[in-house]
């Protein structure tokens, strides 16, 4: 994240830069993802004045506010708790109801998405699938 900016402008900086928004409408459009991770508090504040697991999230936030296609997660555990995982995850699959999105998630956890999530686990060895 780009530290002089405000929270709410590093989130909606791709969608205003790609798909050449207003800000008004950059704003509607993230609301409900920054309503969702609990962000709306924080939209003015710089990400280094907010905890590590709000910045964490802004980061899914602002993957998620450019409807993806294939979203791809490397250690999405990672500095996060049980409960904001649970709320990234619960995020991430409403959006793939809505968007029919691809998801490949790579973490140290398999357990926690296959036990909880229903996910398939693929085990790589070299670079290859392995048994």
């Amino acid at each position: 994240m780009q530290c002089n900016k405000s929270l709410f402008e590093n989130v909606t900086l791709g969608l205003r830069y790609h798909n050449n928004i207003s800000i008004d409408e950059a704003r509607r459009y993230a609301h409900t993802f920054l309503l969702h991770f609990g962000l709306l508090d924080n939209i003015n504040d710089r990400p280094a004045w907010i905890p590590l697991e709000k910045q964490r999230m802004a980061l899914f936030c602002r993957e998620l506010v450019l409807t993806p296609n294939l979203l791809i997660l490397e250690k999405p555990s990672y500095d996060l708790s049980r409960d904001d995982l649970e709320l990234l995850m619960e995020a991430i699959l409403a959006y793939q109801v809505k968007s029919n999105c691809s998801i490949i998630i790579s973490d140290d956890d398999a357990d926690f998405f296959t036990r909880n999530y229903g996910f398939s686990v693929y085990k790589l060895l070299d670079g290859c699938p392995s048994s």
